[in-house]
């Protein structure tokens, strides 16, 4: 189902909020690329420039597989906790 303007704008905030609760990279235990393999959403993270790439995840997930979007958000701020 293709995101609407509005959705994009929605989803461009939301990375904004989620951005500093982890890092995009180098740590293997709580990191964006460790949320995305947990939920087996790893081909959503393209890597690189780390708010580019949030933005893709969330995107491509509410895009996709929009059943899973609430968990990826919950399990990004679960994994925060720790971090």
């Amino acid at each position: 189902m293709p995101i609407t303007l509005r959705e994009t704008q929605e989803i461009d905030e939301l990375a904004g909020v989620l951005y500093d609760m982890l890092p995009g990279s180098g740590n293997p235990r709580l990191s964006f690329p460790t949320v995305a393999q947990q939920l087996g959403l790893s081909a959503y993270w393209i890597g690189g420039s780390k708010r580019p790439a949030i933005v893709t995840l969330l995107s491509a997930t509410f895009e996709r597989e929009r059943h899973r979007f609430c968990e990826l958000v919950e399990g990004v701020v679960r994994l925060s906790v720790s971090w």
